[in-house]
């Protein structure tokens, strides 16, 4: 009789393990989700911006210009991966972030941030 509630002991001790490293997982889980998603979504701006020569790419002017026609305010403008980056405010004085193809001039991404 001692045996069996030992092994029935040690069955329960294993089962509340399972149950605890699924639950770990499950939670880990939409993290890697979060991760895959993310670098997806960079892969995906790199490819619609190429990898075009400099020479190609519209001036910084003209990005501004672009901008600025479509009601942004801009702050600044940077080379990120490929893209023109745009950091602006539209007209209710939120910050926005803007990533342009530098070739064409189409807006590849539009971000909120944080003050």
């Amino acid at each position: 009789m001692r045996k069996l509630f030992g092994t029935t002991a040690a069955a329960g001790f294993a089962v509340a393990l399972l149950a605890a490293a699924s639950a770990q997982a499950q939670t880990a889980q939409p993290e890697a989700v979060k991760a895959t998603e993310q670098a997806h979504s960079e892969t995906n701006e790199r490819s619609k911006c190429g990898s075009h020569p400099r020479d190609q790419w519209l001036s910084v002017i003209a990005i501004t210009e672009k901008a600025t026609a479509q009601g942004y305010t801009v702050l600044g403008v940077e080379d990120d991966d490929g893209c023109y980056d745009v950091s602006s405010r539209d007209a209710s004085g939120k910050k926005i972030d803007i990533k342009f193809n530098p070739v064409t001039g189409d807006i590849v991404k539009i971000e909120n941030e944080s003050d």
